[in-house]
């Protein structure tokens, strides 16, 4: 089995790698362990993993997206910012989280629900994962595109990763 494989894997031994391509060495910088701890989603039953890693212009800071399918079938993502070497990590934003692209070092546009605070707490109880729930959220998935759009403000959002702040 490959380290790489998604089934069975061990959260603090997989994450987000660094390769050299000159050499083909690797090593894990940043474990699936450490990325959702605090996040107070259920994990249970679920593979965590990490995707769309994406430099910025001149390298010096790097945006990946940690996401985890929940109990009740939404796929919860945490949008993170980290410098490349130092490896830190820093939470932008959370929920339902998507596209992204880098305008300049401090400036990422990202496709974002910001009203979502509310379902997300919700999840974070987990009162969504109850049969009670499921039809209620079966519904609102099958909204039409725009008002689920702007009951949720589901937009484009430009964050300044220095401050975390979207003007």
């Amino acid at each position: 089995r490959s380290k790489y494989d998604l089934n069975g894997a061990d959260p603090a031994k997989d994450g987000l790698w660094e390769v050299d391509l000159t050499t083909g060495t690797d090593q894990l910088v940043v474990s699936l362990a450490s990325l959702g701890s605090g996040s107070g989603i259920d994990h249970s039953g679920s593979t965590p993993f990490v995707t769309h890693p994406l430099y910025s212009p001149t390298g010096i800071r790097a945006a990946f997206l940690y996401r985890i399918l929940t109990p009740d079938d939404a796929l919860h993502t945490r949008l993170y910012i980290t410098s490349p070497g130092i490896w830190a990590t820093q939470l932008l934003c959370e929920g339902t989280v998507s596209h992204f692209a880098w305008r300049d070092d401090e400036t990422l546009l990202v496709w974002f629900r910001a009203g979502a605070a509310l379902v997300s707490r919700a999840r974070k109880r987990g009162l969504l994962g109850s049969r009670a729930a499921k039809p209620a959220l079966t519904l609102a998935r099958k909204l039409a595109p725009g008002i689920k759009q702007r009951l949720a403000r589901q937009a484009y959002y430009m964050f300044n990763v220095s401050s975390g702040t979207s003007p």
